[in-house]
């Protein structure tokens, strides 16, 4: 990787408070944009330190990983607690082989269809 004047910037450690600031955020569930607002980062920014620094970008995907896990635990929850959905959804996401949530109508037809139309000329006279 050639080296630019931001992975400079990012080995004197003049923005690792601002990478660690995203991160935390992300981790406590804010959105990209809530984090770089915190932060004070504009977008741009953000981007190219996600393409040229592979530690940020790496605990960014964990921070955002971190989140699925809370999904995964309360949805967990919810279906040990009865909610008839989320046990639905778990099983057919768990173990689809033996949970499908199948909804398919089959008919099975045979033979062959036939069918005449008789066109009727309208009397338009009076």
């Amino acid at each position: 990787m050639n080296t630019s004047k931001y992975q400079k910037v990012d080995i004197l450690g003049k923005n690792k408070a601002k990478k660690d600031a995203i991160i935390q955020s992300i981790a406590n569930d804010a959105y990209i944009k809530q984090a770089l607002i915190a932060a004070r980062v504009n977008r741009s920014t953000y981007y190219k330190w996600l393409k040229i620094d592979e530690n940020f970008r790496i605990d960014v995907d964990g921070a955002k990983g971190s989140r699925i896990g809370v999904v995964e635990d309360a949805l967990y929850k919810n279906a040990k607690k009865g909610n008839v959905t989320a046990q639905i959804f778990f099983l057919c996401n768990r173990d689809p082989a033996k949970w499908r949530n199948v909804q398919k109508i089959q008919n099975e037809h045979s033979g062959s269809l036939t069918y005449e139309i008789n066109y009727i000329e309208p009397n338009l006279k009076g």
